[in-house]
């Protein structure tokens, strides 16, 4: 499948987190991954819920609620500090597959009233992702990556 590259603003922290989800998988689990796979893996499944199921509501929810609140995410050894709309953003390229783009580009355009970015959309996905109680996000990575591997996902 052809990638497109593009490149997402986010918190030093998120950045951090993700880092260390890249670490556990590479040293600990001795799967070769990077960033752009771990975000391709864990935006697919979100995605597909939002369109296959409209979710389009929720989407902007989560956007209004970010831009208004702070929010904690939670890594199992290291917290991330609060979220809050005045925080440094890092940038970093990503590698995805065309239809995860074409699904962030309908949130987009669906969002035009908020006037998203497709970066914001990236990071509040990877939010709601990271912030689920009682979830191991280096272990449902590596899951997922085996699945995307084998064509299962």
């Amino acid at each position: 499948m052809a990638k497109v590259k593009w490149g997402i603003s986010t918190s030093p922290e998120f950045l951090k987190s993700l880092d260390f989800i890249v670490g556990v998988l590479n040293k600990k689990h001795s799967i070769n991954t990077n960033r752009s796979e771990i975000i391709e893996v864990l935006l697919k499944p979100a995605l597909n819920k939002i369109i296959m199921n409209k979710e389009f509501e929720m989407v902007l929810k989560e956007i209004q609620e970010n831009r208004t609140y702070n929010y904690p995410i939670i890594l199992p050894y290291k917290p991330i500090k609060e979220l809050s709309k005045d925080q440094e953003k890092t940038t970093f390229g990503v590698r995805i597959n065309k239809d995860i783009k074409k699904y962030i580009d309908q949130i987009k355009n669906n969002s035009r009233d908020l006037n998203l970015s497709r970066s914001e959309i990236v990071e509040l996905i990877l939010y709601a992702f990271f912030k689920q109680k009682d979830f191991k996000p280096y272990e449902k990575v590596r899951e997922l990556a085996i699945l995307k591997r084998k064509g299962k996902l």
